[in-house]
């Protein structure tokens, strides 16, 4: 639960992704060091600003993460037990727990996406939490200690997941490949992460508005796509064509749903004829259509969510 309420606090409990950072206290690989920083400065910008960084406030990895990361400062938090601080120049303390042990346990619940660096029993323990739970585990395997299978860490976080392609594992892995292609490897493989797990964010936004509309139980759903602009010389008359006919074809069970949009969307609406709740414009929230037809309705940030 406290997990659940950070998630609120981080803006990330409606779509967005929280990335944790996990690793050693001090360095055994030489290369882990500026792997650590490259990745820290390219992914932020990667991920958007729907994502947000959580160290623990540790030194070692999770210190380089911190110094190396590029991007805004409100979007990198540190994790710390009650009373204590990082010390950290970048990002801003967080704190939850009453001591040590508490604040790992949920950090193991707080993320989507788990970097995992070198790292002992303790690094080890905390992804095995986080991959008990769906949580998406990244190892940098090539860095050693935890982050390649010792202290009984995850087996499953060490199978190439299926959004990874071949190439990519294998960077993660190679340890007399360059940090730059290590680091561009990993950025792509968490971009293909985070845009899995918030398109099933938003096809479970999508599940509760088919509820909304009536049509999660036998009824009809119609879209309308099109430009915002006419290109064909017929197309404007043959929108609102359909869009008379059709409400009264599938009869009271069909609901019909723009984007909002000028041009195609507009006509239907503006051609429609029927029930006015059975048309819904869905638009980005704060928005509006100004269609005089049907009735807004809203889902997502901004126009790629929705």
């Amino acid at each position: 639960e406290t997990a659940k309420a950070l998630r609120t606090t981080l803006g990330v409990d409606d779509g967005g992704i929280c990335v944790c950072v996990l690793g050693g206290t001090s360095f055994q690989n030489g290369t882990t060091e500026a792997l650590t920083r490259a990745i820290a400065s390219k992914l932020p910008a990667a991920l958007g600003e729907r994502a947000v960084f959580v160290t623990g406030g540790m030194q070692g990895v999770q210190k380089a993460f911190a110094e190396g990361y590029v991007g805004e400062g409100s979007r990198l938090r540190h994790l710390l037990p009650e009373g204590q601080s990082s010390g950290f120049d970048a990002g801003e303390d967080l704190h939850a727990g009453r001591n040590l042990d508490e604040r790992k346990i949920i950090f193991g619940e707080l993320g989507d996406i788990y970097l995992t660096f070198e790292g002992g029993p303790g690094v080890a323990a905390e992804a095995r939490a986080a991959f008990s739970r769906g949580a998406a585990v990244i190892p940098l395997i090539r860095t050693g200690g935890a982050s390649q299978g010792m202290f009984d860490f995850p087996i499953g976080a060490m199978e190439r997941p299926a959004v990874a392609s071949e190439e990519q594992w294998e960077l993660l892995k190679k340890e007399d490949g360059t940090v730059k292609e290590c680091a561009d490897a990993v950025v792509e493989l968490a971009k293909k992460v985070a845009h899995a797990r918030r398109a099933a964010t938003l096809a479970e936004t999508a599940k509760a508005l088919r509820t909304t509309l009536g049509v999660d139980d036998g009824g009809i759903c119609v879209c309308v796509l099109g430009g915002t602009s006419f290109q064909n010389g017929t197309t404007e008359a043959l929108t609102r064509a359909i869009a008379s006919k059709l409400p009264a074809a599938l009869g009271e069970r069909a609901v019909f749903v723009t984007g909002g949009m000028q041009g195609v969307q507009k006509a239907f609406a503006e051609g429609y004829v029927g029930e006015g709740s059975r048309l819904r414009h869905l638009l980005p929230e704060g928005e509006s259509s100004g269609f005089d037809a049907g009735e807004d309705l809203h889902a997502g940030r901004n126009l790629d969510e929705r």
